[in-house]
């Protein structure tokens, strides 16, 4: 058999074949496995590799041409193999069509050959989705996922770009919104995304609670002019959740010469939503020679803390990248028995006085948020405040050693004042 899908855009192509048994000249089998013969160089990608003949199973498969000629007439070959050894080999033709323009050309990963270290087998998941320069998801195509498991392991996708280039920027967009927009829409059973895939979590919910969900803690990013000599551009360790569903970017010193870009996770996120189960999830892969998305904030630089009296006052540094302005910073003093006082800031300042600080060794964590997200961490050195020993807060263990505590009103703030007198 063969199928022509005739002149196929840039972006991918996401194509149904049902296989029906008279394909297979009546075999009995009736569980089949799928291999990709002839991937078209690299432009096909499967998103199924097994199925069940005999209730004519779709199969999807995607088609990218952004590494291919334009114009230029390209076939590849899918094997089908039935359990008892029957098979057909289908053909696929198609025509790549124009080249992106504009904004989509500036993104070099668009259309490029994409490796992973495994594959969810769940209807809607493909790796082929990484690189279609879509940073949202469909409601029947949500991305890459790993294969799930009970406990934590190693994952890795991997893009060859379609010829050698300067890049500085990559970009992973996390696990969006429910593309289905509402429950009505969304499921079709209890717990059961389009299509029966267990995709968001189980019950009835308006609201995607798994919104970056599959984003690694852990995990380098690496380019290569070869694909076995690596330059590692980026680590990242206890990575936020991007609970916003925002492309996360990445900045770096130009490197020439790149034809590979690799992500490597080595801690994935437990999804509480689906029993905990570990997988690497994304939306898109992005890559650019120059700085072109904006980034959440770097680590704030130099942060300083000035005691007096109870009064600390914190001083940072603020820094940005000149495409997203910063809302905010939010500031944690934490002593060394894990008691934190939180303050937040709106705007590009970089100060704060918190006053009322207790007794004890301080030390300041604070970073800075923008419309993309929470940037990372900046700390400071630790101080002392009055004798260095550290009170805690008052508990029930406490209050049987410990004087009954005075309270007046602040004016004109309204707020109280708790004072009391530690035992020697």
């Amino acid at each position: 058999d063969a199928i022509d899908l005739g002149k196929v855009d840039w972006i991918s192509r996401r194509v149904k074949h049902c296989i029906h048994l008279k394909q297979l000249g009546g075999a009995l089998s009736e569980h089949w496995t799928a291999q990709l013969v002839d991937d078209a160089n690299g432009s096909i990608s499967l998103e199924k590799l097994e199925g069940n003949l005999r209730h004519e199973q779709e199969q999807f498969y995607t088609v990218n041409v952004g590494a291919l000629e334009s114009g230029r007439e390209y076939s590849g070959k899918i094997k089908y193999t039935g359990e008892y050894g029957d098979s057909v080999t289908v053909g696929i033709t198609f025509t790549a069509g124009d080249m992106p323009v504009g904004e989509d050309a500036l993104n070099l990963a668009a259309g490029a050959k994409v490796s992973v270290s495994s594959a969810s087998t769940l209807n809607g998941w493909t790796s082929a989705s990484l690189v279609d320069g879509s940073f949202t998801a469909d409601y029947n195509r949500f991305g890459w996922s790993s294969e799930k498991h009970a406990e934590n392991r190693p994952e890795w996708v991997q893009l060859e770009l379609s010829e050698p280039r300067t890049v500085s920027q990559v970009v992973l967009a996390p696990r969006g919104e429910n593309p289905g927009g509402t429950v009505a829409e969304a499921f079709h059973g209890e717990g059961e995304g389009v299509g029966g895939v267990l995709e968001f979590a189980a019950g009835h919910k308006a609201v995607d609670p798994n919104v970056g969900q599959g984003f690694p803690e852990d995990f380098l990013i690496s380019v290569s002019s070869d694909g076995n000599s690596w330059k590692t551009v980026k680590s990242c360790v206890d990575y936020p959740l991007p609970s916003n569903g925002k492309a996360r970017a990445f900045d770096f010193a130009p490197v020439e010469n790149v034809r590979f870009v690799k992500v490597e996770a080595s801690k994935l996120r437990a999804n509480p939503n689906e029993n905990g189960e570990y997988a690497m999830q994304l939306a898109q892969v992005a890559v650019y020679a120059e700085a072109h998305m904006p980034t959440v904030p770097s680590a704030p630089g130099q942060v300083l803390l000035q005691v007096k009296d109870h009064t600390v006052h914190v001083s940072w540094q603020t820094t940005f990248d000149g495409r997203s302005a910063l809302q905010g910073s939010h500031i944690v003093l934490r002593n060394d028995a894990d008691e934190a006082i939180e303050a937040q800031i709106v705007g590009d300042a970089g100060h704060v006085s918190i006053q009322q600080v207790p007794d004890g060794l301080w030390t300041a964590e604070v970073y800075s948020f923008n419309a993309i997200g929470s940037g990372e961490k900046a700390y400071s050195d630790q101080v002392a405040i009055g004798d260095g020993k550290t009170h805690h807060i008052l508990d029930g263990a406490d209050s049987e050693r410990i004087p009954a505590p005075k309270v007046a009103l602040q004016v004109p703030d309204g707020t109280l004042r708790v004072t009391w007198t530690l035992p020697a």
